[in-house]
């Protein structure tokens, strides 16, 4: 088990930047310059306020959106509900 997040936010492709600067406007960098790190790998590095690492995928492809689609929204305790990818959506 670790102690990280990791994640998709899908931008397609040359719609990175407003999506890079509205998540580093909340969380802070952990790779400088995170900018130009983030379209060039297509991942934001991050951080929670608490200091967990957050992996941010730039998500572009159509392997992807289907991805995205297939997910299923899980209530992880009262109020909190997070889309996630199934193992059948991965398979999918």
């Amino acid at each position: 088990m670790t102690r990280d997040v990791d994640l998709t936010v899908f931008t397609g492709f040359d719609e990175e930047a407003p999506v890079v600067d509205d998540i580093l406007a909340q969380y802070p960098g952990r790779r400088a310059p995170v900018r130009t790190f983030a379209p060039q790998y297509r991942v934001i590095l991050c951080a929670t306020p608490s200091g967990i690492p957050v992996d941010i995928v730039l998500g572009a492809l159509p392997f992807e959106a289907e991805m995205i689609e297939r997910a299923a929204d899980l209530e992880f305790e009262p109020g909190v509900v997070l889309r996630i990818c199934t193992a059948e959506g991965l398979l999918g």
